[in-house]
């Protein structure tokens, strides 16, 4: 890859879609030959290409589905390089300091998630080279130097070289102030490509280089790395570049791409094809967006090589016997991969912890645990715990007697605090999510907790309040982050990677207060409460003044509940009907098909008297509904007496069944047939239950809150009368 420019044969300037790419000769990089594509863009400057290729410096994974991310090596200034013997030193250089001198190891990445590497390397070049010292935020200055040291070329690795025993918080990102350098300098990237399968691929280390004055940036693959840490040859890797060219009519994107030495597709780790027809569109369109998320997102709290191991390790271990023996009606891949990807995030946290604590294996109770896979999986890597659940699940007596699992309803109080645990985890543990931190802040000074919100509850009611501009989902993670400041916890969010729609974790471990000052935070979380629930009102029989610390309140033989509306979950009752169904199963198969409807040809739109739009849908014969489930499911709802027509027919305030169809009920027409019976019990349901259609569709309930019998949040419910 050079920085010269080509034959002006190849410089003819493309049309508005991507050029037919032509090989031609590369003055500089090794005199190897050149191939050449571009694609327009309609970015308006420089700044958008720069956002553009951070997205596929930061995060590759979300354009190469082959990659669980990438890690930040170093990053440094360098001189420019103008001729193709200079090329070649730095590449040399760069290969000495950055491939010679360092060995990954696979064995070390789940203990640290580092590379080992050897100390007191010498980085030195012939050139004067410049090394960036940051004197304050605001002010970056560059000092001449021969060598680079570890302290002062790399950042990567979270900073750390191999006799340094501490782990940071996350990979670090390039940021757009890392590109700021003298004109007269080139910034240098040395970054790893990270596989997600490392039995069929291998870690790529790559050179990059960027040059403000060109706005261009090379990428150079000088490594690769194999599992057992073995450095393999790089021949069949490609050099390419990426450069912004700006012009009165259309702006454009130029690729450049350098034959590999070997050239055998099969091994390189990018081909042609993909970078010219998949990477260069992807760069183009990102460079014209509006708004573009530059930094990773997800899994930044942890080391994303060491928790893509661990999580394939824990896959082949436990995934396949407990898909195979699935007894539940719910999806076995699903939730078994869910729950090992939460495993392994919580056992990398954990591993940390430890690192920085010097503590023992961290016990933990899961409160809600559902079908306890989660404790199941963390008992059997060595975390004693405790799983609690108000419904015992078929699956719980495959686990053993290893696995405890206990059958009893938790309701917040004195009664349901766990000082002996370490963690504390709600793992969509829907009404139980605000009240995690609270136990876990009353439970013991040293308690920590993790959730994964699902289900939108308050303290003892849902959660209905929404924010501009923001989805109900974010606003009611920020009132949960909300509750873990006043509980006295320093918020950490991270976002995992996991088969759901609901992703975002939030974890709290130190805390930000003195131990001396339990009883004024408490004396805090009594009265956020207070102030949330619906009726204001907790139950304390003790003044304010002699309120027991939270350690004195296990003592208590009469303990209180700390809300009178707290209601936790029923367990199932079998009925027939389908009503014994679980909700978990019922609200799947709900999403599924209101998925459906709305994807289905020949889609209605409703034009409504407020000037909205509101999206029906299509009518779905049922015979391609129970296609859109698996074969256990739709045996099972037969054996509930009844099927999955009767079971969408119990949902009948959002579907419409009729002549082997369903639809979305559409509240802006009369319901036809609907039984005199049905007709006198409105007066009686009237706004007792919430509006689905509020809270889920896409563009909301079609009619007013004046017009509808359902309720347009919590204020608008009132009580079922019965006669």
């Amino acid at each position: 890859m050079c920085r010269n420019d080509i034959n002006k044969t190849d410089q003819t300037k493309p049309s508005t879609k991507m050029t037919t790419p032509e090989w031609s000769h590369c003055p500089q990089c090794l005199q190897c030959p050149l191939r050449q594509a571009s694609e327009s863009t309609s970015a308006k400057s420089e700044s958008g290409f720069v956002a553009a290729i951070l997205v596929w410096l930061n995060k590759p994974h979300v354009v190469n589905r082959r990659l669980i991310g990438s890690r930040l090596i170093a990053t440094f200034s360098y001189p420019r390089i103008t001729t193709r013997e200079e090329t070649r030193k730095f590449l040399d250089t760069v290969k000495n300091r950055f491939v010679h001198s360092t060995r990954w190891t696979g064995e070390s990445s789940i203990q640290r998630g580092i590379e080992k590497r050897q100390d007191n390397v010498d980085f030195t070049s012939e050139e004067a080279v410049r090394s960036e010292h940051h004197t304050n935020e605001n002010n970056v200055t560059r000092e001449k130097s021969k060598h680079f040291t570890e302290k002062d070329v790399t950042r990567g690795l979270n900073g750390h070289c191999s006799n340094d025993d501490n782990v940071e918080d996350h990979y670090t990102d390039v940021q757009m102030e890392d590109l700021i350098t003298s004109p007269e300098d080139l910034v240098i990237f040395v970054r790893d490509l990270l596989p997600r399968n490392l039995d069929l691929h291998q870690i790529l280390r790559e050179v990059i280089t960027y040059d403000q004055q060109r706005q261009e940036f090379h990428f150079y693959p000088i490594a690769r790395f194999n599992k057992e840490g073995a450095c393999l040859s790089v021949d069949n890797d490609m050099p390419y570049s990426f450069m912004f060219l700006a012009s009165d009519s259309s702006n454009r994107i130029e690729l450049k791409i350098c034959k590999a030495i070997k050239d055998d597709p099969s091994l390189a780790s990018m081909t042609y094809f993909w970078l010219e027809k998949r990477l260069l569109c992807k760069v183009a369109r990102w460079s014209g967006a509006e708004t573009l998320r530059t930094d990773t997102l997800s899994l930044r709290t942890v080391p994303v090589e060491a928790y893509n191991q661990l999580y394939n390790q824990l896959k082949a271990k436990y995934g396949p016997k407990l898909i195979e023996e699935w007894p539940e009606r719910t999806d076995p891949k699903k939730f078994v991969y869910e729950d090992i990807a939460i495993a392994t995030f919580l056992l990398l946290l954990w591993e940390k912890e430890r690192q920085e604590t010097k503590c023992e294996k961290q016990t933990f109770v899961d409160l809600g645990c559902g079908n306890g896979l989660l404790v199941h999986l963390l008992t059997s890597e060595g975390h004693s715990g405790l799983g609690i659940d108000i419904q015992k699940r078929k699956i719980w007596d495959m686990y053993g007697d290893a696995t405890r699992l206990e059958l009893r309803a938790l309701t917040p109080s004195a009664d349901s605090l766990f000082p002996e645990y370490d963690w504390i985890i709600g793992n969509h543990s829907d009404e139980l999510t605000p009240w995690i931190p609270v136990i876990a802040a009353r439970s013991s000074y040293n308690t920590r907790f993790f959730v994964l919100p699902c289900c939108l509850y308050n303290f003892d009611s849902k959660y209905n309040e929404k924010t501009t501009g923001l989805t109900s989902y974010r606003t009611y993670l920020n009132y949960v982050k909300r509750i873990i400041t006043v509980c006295g916890f320093q918020v950490e969010e991270d976002v995992l990677r996991i088969p759901s729609t609901k992703q975002i974790c939030l974890y709290g471990k130190a805390r930000t207060y003195s131990q001396s000052e339990e009883s004024d935070i408490d004396k805090r979380i009594t009265e956020f409460i207070e102030n949330q629930c619906s009726k204001n009102k907790l139950l304390h029989n003790k003044s304010e003044d002699s309120k027991p610390m939270p350690a004195d309140l296990m003592n208590m033989k009469d303990a209180n509940t700390w809300s009178d509306n707290f209601k936790p979950r029923l367990a199932q009752k079998t009925s027939g009907m389908c009503k014994s169904v679980p909700w978990d199963v019922k609200i799947d198969v709900v999403n599924v098909v209101v998925e459906k409807i709305l994807a289905a040809d020949h889609s209605k739109f409703i034009n409504l008297p407020d000037g909205r739009v509101w999206h029906k849908g299509g009518e779905i014969p049922l015979p391609e509904v129970a296609q859109l489930l698996n074969q256990d499911t739709l045996n099972y709802l037969k054996t509930e007496n009844g099927g999955l027509q009767t079971l969408l027919r119990n949902f009948s305030h959002i579907f419409h069944v009729i002549s082997s169809t369903v639809q979305l009920r559409d509240y802006t027409q009369p319901w036809q047939q609907r039984r005199k019976v049905k007709q006198k019990n409105t007066a009686r349901s009237y706004k007792t239950s919430l509006c689905w259609f509020h809270q889920n569709h896409p563009d909301g309930c079609p009619v007013s809150r004046e017009e509808c019998n359902f309720a347009h949040g919590e204020e608008e419910l009132r009580e079922k009368t019965h006669h």
